[in-house]
């Protein structure tokens, strides 16, 4: 029974990166730089998580808008999901 919910722990967990990196995929470079994230660890897919630009010692403030978009196709995403139930 317990690797039955440590499998069941991995897809969801592999279902969320998926689709977090779908999302990522449909910034611009701008905003991927804004929230530190590299275009090639997104382009290694789900294994290169998490997608991090390595750190240079600089904050890099994230941008209001950048979470904005993340909050709305996580939304449009569960409407579908919902949807398609």
């Amino acid at each position: 029974m317990k690797a039955l919910a440590m499998i069941y722990t991995s897809m969801i967990d592999n279902f969320l990166k998926a689709r977090t990196l779908r999302n990522l995929n449909k910034l611009s470079e701008t905003q991927l730089d804004d929230i530190g994230v590299s275009r090639e660890l997104l382009a290694q897919g789900i294994h290169a998580f998490p997608w991090r630009i390595q750190n240079t010692g600089l904050q890099q403030a994230t941008a209001p808008a950048v979470l904005a978009q993340f909050k709305q196709a996580a939304a449009n995403d569960a409407h579908q999901w919902s949807r398609a139930a």
